[in-house]
């Protein structure tokens, strides 16, 4: 049984008490007054009878970062033990890309095959589009991905397994599910010595955690991570400095190089067969291309 998610049940509630306040202002009975008198969400606000909104604390050390890697390879490499299909080989895909990469959880399955610039290797999202709010980002903002070869090479390997717009597609669906993304590391949780239970955030955290151990700046973690930083210092270039693609790409290089050196895995193993097809860059683009963040 997963573990409760108190922080999700907050959210809930808190959507449950803002309904409660429409109905109580809109809801009224032939003779004008209030159909509903009270919000039951204030009460338990005044009772404290909220779960603490904490982040999890789960972390994942260096030295395991090995066995998620290769645990995610062959889990997703391994036979289905029915004849039914299975989207192991995408979440296996879907969990190296966040790991690699740094991205929300729930940004992998807005990723179409268009938005992938294969020149630069690196993905444009959108701005927000009111016709189509399910594929908008957290940020609403339109939004360069930067990648290593690893995140590169999940992203071809994933796009090998679909033929539909979406990188990341599930079982007969266009997207991958959060499901599907959770059920795969329950799975691989299994491979670690105590076995803790990883959620998909775990792998956004990583990143930041081994960027932060490669001495990446702040700045440059914060345009890898898509956070924008509002209303609070992040740091004293904030605003002022233009990110190229090239230091953004170096950066993400550093990352990609700090989790091998934990990991101890092959990187051509890690990437699926497509490293040694990788042609080189022009730095000439890269120098000249700066990023949107």
């Amino acid at each position: 049984m997963s573990q409760p998610r108190n922080r999700s049940a907050n959210k809930a509630v808190s959507l449950l008490g803002s309904v409660f306040s429409y109905a109580i202002v809109f809801y009224k009975d032939e003779a004008g007054a209030r159909i509903y008198t009270y919000n039951p969400v204030d009460i338990m606000t005044a009772l404290g009878n909220w779960h603490d909104n904490k982040r999890d604390k789960i972390r994942v050390n260096p030295n395991e970062l090995g066995a998620v890697i290769s645990s995610a390879i062959e889990i997703g490499d391994a036979q289905p033990r029915r004849e039914v299909p299975t989207s192991f080989k995408t979440a296996s895909a879907a969990v190296l890309f966040m790991l690699f990469s740094g991205v929300r959880p729930g940004e992998i399955e807005k990723i179409r095959k268009g938005y992938v610039c294969h020149e630069t290797r690196y993905i444009v999202l959108p701005p927000r589009d009111k016709a189509d709010e399910s594929d908008s980002l957290k940020d609403s903002e339109e939004f360069h991905l930067v990648l290593n070869d690893s995140a590169y090479c999940q992203l071809l390997y994933a796009m090998r397994q679909t033929s539909g717009d979406y990188v990341f597609a599930g079982v007969d669906q266009p997207k991958i599910s959060e499901s599907n993304v959770r059920d795969f590391l329950t799975k691989v949780s299994k491979s670690l010595i105590d076995r803790k239970h990883l959620p998909r955030k775990i792998l956004r955290d990583i990143f930041i955690s081994i960027a932060e151990r490669a001495e990446v700046g702040a700045f440059y973690i914060k345009v890898l991570c898509n956070h924008d930083g509002e209303w609070q210092s992040v740091d004293v270039t904030d605003g002022y400095k233009t990110a190229y693609l090239s230091e953004i790409r170096r950066a993400a290089i550093r990352v990609e190089d700090e989790i091998y050196s934990n990991a101890q895995v092959d990187k051509g193993y890690v990437c699926r067969g497509f490293l040694h097809t990788l042609r080189p860059l022009d730095t000439q683009i890269l120098d000249a291309k700066s990023v949107s963040l």
